[in-house]
């Protein structure tokens, strides 16, 4: 099932935790104590109501810990933001969800946010009733509600000297993020950030180790996963709401991103629901195995007679006398 939020933890950490990675993003408030965190191969100190993002391609651990209380949410990152709407304006949402899980990728690790202290215990009770409520909506739509509450009150711990660039940076990708369905140019974000352009795009590419272009072409496929998983739009309405001003444009990029048709990601996403595997365990082989499956299963489903025709077919059943 395609569902926002996956699981929730917290506790206190007695022992030191080895380097893992998971197949979904995790969202971490450190309530007491300290931990040194090691991302990627790179270290960094967690204080007191830190609150930060770990997604699904780092490697990371806790080789030191002291009286360390955490909690922490698992989720998925790319419903987030598909579903996130005005959050995606607010430059706390950018900071914790975009640009500092792209820093921490690099290495960097200035600028982290903290929550206060009644933040910290609103977000220790949605654990505990993310933990026993079983409805999937309704655990949704109360992890949305703590997202809201840390963008509204959570603030960057440090201000370095390139916080002024990031948050230029960071007002032209909620540009981005908002009008996405619309064309996009580089003069247009360069303006907002108020960078030329060719400073821009050096500046957003040491960021995000993307361009631009790249970057708003990912946003739109990250939308159009969404609509393809969620909704039963055509190709080229889902195409046209996210962006693209043909479908033959959004197939082609979206086969290069996903390494699939959009057909076949809808197809797929339906058939995971109703197993309940993760659509991106399922590789390319599996997915025309699959397709060979359901097309032999119709073929015989089709040539076989209705069983109501059969009846008509033989005529009407005569009881024999007795």
């Amino acid at each position: 099932m395609n569902t926002l939020f996956k699981s929730a933890d917290m506790g206190l950490r007695k022992t030191n935790q080895p380097k893992h990675y998971h197949a979904c993003a995790e969202l971490y408030i450190s309530l007491d104590g300290r931990a040194v965190n090691e991302i990627n191969g790179k270290s960094s100190e967690t204080l007191p109501l830190d609150v930060y993002v770990l997604t699904q391609d780092m490697t990371h651990g806790q080789p030191e810990t002291r009286k360390y209380r955490y909690c922490l949410f698992k989720f998925n990152l790319e419903i987030l933001c598909a579903r996130a709407g005005k959050l995606l304006s607010e430059p706390v949402f950018q900071t914790l969800f975009i640009i500092g899980p792209q820093l921490r990728r690099q290495g960097v690790f200035e600028g982290n946010l903290q929550i206060d202290l009644l933040t910290a215990e609103f977000a220790v009770k949605t654990a505990q009733l993310l933990v026993r409520e079983k409805d999937s909506d309704l655990r949704d739509a109360l992890f949305f509600t703590l997202i809201s509450v840390i963008c509204k009150n959570a603030k960057p711990r440090i201000y370095q000297r390139q916080h002024t660039a990031y948050e230029r940076i960071t007002k032209a990708v909620t540009f981005m993020e908002n009008h996405y369905m619309e064309p996009i140019r580089l003069e247009q974000l360069s303006e907002i950030a108020h960078y030329s352009k060719r400073h821009f795009t050096r500046l957003f590419h040491s960021i995000y180790q993307l361009s631009p272009t790249d970057y708003v072409n990912q946003i739109r496929l990250r939308h159009a996963s969404v609509l393809l998983t969620e909704s039963d739009f055509s190709i080229s309405r889902i195409a046209e709401n996210c962006g693209f001003t043909d479908s033959s444009m959004f197939a082609k990029a979206f086969r290069h991103h996903y390494g699939q048709t959009p057909s076949s990601y809808h197809f797929l996403s339906t058939v995971s629901s109703s197993i309940n595997i993760p659509i991106d365990l399922l590789c390319f082989w599996q997915i025309e195995m699959v397709f060979l499956i359901c097309s032999i299963i119709l073929s015989q489903v089709k040539s076989r007679p209705h069983p109501i025709e059969t009846a008509i077919s033989q005529g009407p059943m005569i009881n024999p006398a007795t």
